[in-house]
């Protein structure tokens, strides 16, 4: 059950990881535009009852109870909020590929928000963007990350 496990990562503590190691399990590139990735990103996250919004959308509806969005954010961020998650998703735009690094925190009783560290749910995140639009996420390792 996610709900149960996004709440178990929660409470579990997370291992500790360098820069590198995090932008390693946060990043992907795909080969597509961003217009495309930011598009998969939104009906995703739709599809899983989160609210998102970037830095010229302070909220539609419920977004302003979640506070989503706003100037805080990048020009190239967007920011995401399900009942425990939450996402911010960078989006960078090459000449023939897209670069996304997502940072996904969760909430617990005992802390606020703790960034989440385990490769595999980056990874589940990732393939899900990626199914949105039947491509594949491409991992990219730390001499590229550099």
């Amino acid at each position: 059950n996610d709900r149960v496990d996004a709440f178990l990562c929660a409470v579990t503590p997370q291992r500790n990881a360098t820069s590198l190691e995090l932008r390693v399990l946060q990043s992907r590139l795909f080969k597509t535009t961003s217009l495309n990735l930011v598009k998969a990103i939104n009906i995703f996250m739709k599809d899983n009852n989160a609210i998102c919004g970037t830095r010229h959308q302070i909220g539609v509806g419920n977004a302003v109870v979640f506070g989503v969005g706003g100037t805080r954010l990048k020009e190239n961020e967007i920011e995401c909020r399900d009942y425990n998650k939450h996402y911010i998703i960078e989006v960078d735009q090459s000449t023939d590929f897209t670069v996304v690094r997502a940072r996904i925190y969760v909430y617990s009783s005992i802390n606020p928000e703790v960034q989440l560290t385990d490769p595999g749910k980056y990874s589940r995140f990732f393939k899900n963007i990626a199914d949105q639009l039947f491509i594949e996420a491409i991992q990219l390792d730390p001499v590229e990350m550099r």
